[in-house]
């Protein structure tokens, strides 16, 4: 997403990519104008010796690359690669795309595999010049654990607002598509993974339905719900009182605005805390109010912000939170094209796309020497991308 980024600034890209050395014939040396690919021993290894030996290879091999493209800021993708390029006399960007260290807890990781990971996160915010983050929540966690804030660009997990456009004439054709008339349509978008709480959202959908019997869930996920098929038996029955779907990309925008209310749930986790859902942009983009919990990145700020949802407390049995639900989606229906097209409104203030390579340019300028700005439209500037990946581009147009 990043490299997409610095493309709207008009800039060249380089890749330098470091490809695991899986055996001596597995791994091909790639050298390209634009993409490079090497191939590296581990330096993300229990064994000590290896590690450091890895590491240093791998620091050599950057600064190589820097001097003979003239790099003139580096661009880190993880805090890994932000400590391989610490010490290098030029700006480093880390861009942080989640709680690294949480995330190796939560997946039971070694203890060596926790400690590696908060050393890399320390030196990564400690030497770098700015960061790039996920979330304006995973920005503040980092700034309190390591005692430190640098120049940040808060850049979620945004969508294409064009995309959804004329989301009210699709939602016509969806609805006729689907027979649902005057059901007042529940929807969930998204993957099957733990962390997305998909039993309590089945839960939740069920004790809304009791509640109230126009209600109607649309399931959209291409992964295997069958696990899930005594849960959904008790919403109703398949095809009249819920419905699972199988999209490709393309089709999601054309069903997603049938729905009157997105379910985004999240357990309280400090990964979940400082998360980036992509599906509340996409069910805001779309012209649909959200349905959220605090432990969804920056979307509980979002929804609360702009009044297009409601945030329900964790402390909340599911009959409480299916009685706000309720309420919350009988008083929206009241005036349905208002709430979308205020929800419409908040995915283009919050989750547009095209306003990242704005907050990028913005960081750029503030990051690089004074005597580098004001040179900054010269074409032969460079400028790298490293994390696997390392881009070199040319800056033109940031001011």
């Amino acid at each position: 997403m990043i490299a997409r980024d610095f493309e709207e600034l008009n800039c060249c890209v380089t890749v330098l990519w470091y490809s695991r050395l899986v055996n001596p014939f597995g791994s091909k040396l790639i050298l390209r104008r634009h993409w490079i690919t090497v191939p590296m021993p581990p330096f993300y290894a229990p064994h000590t010796w290896l590690r450091k030996a890895g590491r240093f290879m791998s620091r050599l091999l950057a600064r190589l690359v820097i001097k003979i493209y003239r790099i003139e800021l580096v661009v880190a993708e993880n805090p890994t690669m932000a400590a391989v390029c610490a010490g290098v006399k030029v700006p480093v960007i880390c861009d942080f795309h989640g709680d690294v260290v949480e995330e190796r807890k939560m997946y039971e990781n070694s203890a060596w595999e926790i400690r590696l990971a908060r050393e890399e996160e320390e030196a990564a915010c400690r030497e770098a010049s700015g960061w790039v983050c996920a979330s304006d929540a995973l920005r503040q966690t980092l700034g309190a654990r390591h005692g430190v804030l640098m120049p940040t660009a808060v850049v979620p997990c945004c969508v294409h607002i064009s995309e959804f456009a004329a989301f009210e004439q699709r939602r016509a054709k969806a609805r006729n598509r689907l027979g649902l008339e005057d059901r007042w349509v529940l929807c969930y978008l998204g993957g099957l993974s733990r962390w997305q709480q998909i039993p309590e959202t089945l839960k939740l959908a069920a004790a809304m339905r009791a509640r109230e019997p126009r209600v109607f869930f649309l399931l959209m996920t291409n992964e295997d719900c069958d696990i899930y098929r005594s849960q959904l038996e008790t919403i109703g029955r398949e095809g009249e009182d819920y419905v699972r779907l199988s999209l490709t990309h393309q089709e999601v925008l054309e069903m997603l605005p049938a729905a009157d209310l997105g379910i985004l749930l999240r357990a309280p986790s400090p990964v979940n805390h400082v998360s980036s859902p992509t599906k509340c942009g996409e069910y805001l983009a779309s012209g649909v109010p959200v349905v959220t919990t605090a432990y969804a990145g920056d979307a509980s700020k979002v929804i609360s912000g702009t009044t297009a949802g409601l945030v329900l407390s964790n402390h909340m049995d599911i009959e409480e939170s299916a009685e706000l639900a309720v309420s919350f989606l009988r008083a929206a229906m009241e005036d349905r094209a208002s709430i979308a097209t205020r929800s419409h409104h908040a995915a283009i203030e919050h989750y547009n796309n095209t306003y990242n390579a704005e907050k990028i340019g913005r960081l750029l300028i503030e990051v690089l020497p004074a005597s580098f700005s004001d040179n900054c439209q010269q074409p032969d500037v460079k400028i790298p991308h490293l994390d696997g990946k390392h881009c070199n581009r040319h800056l033109r147009e940031l001011k």
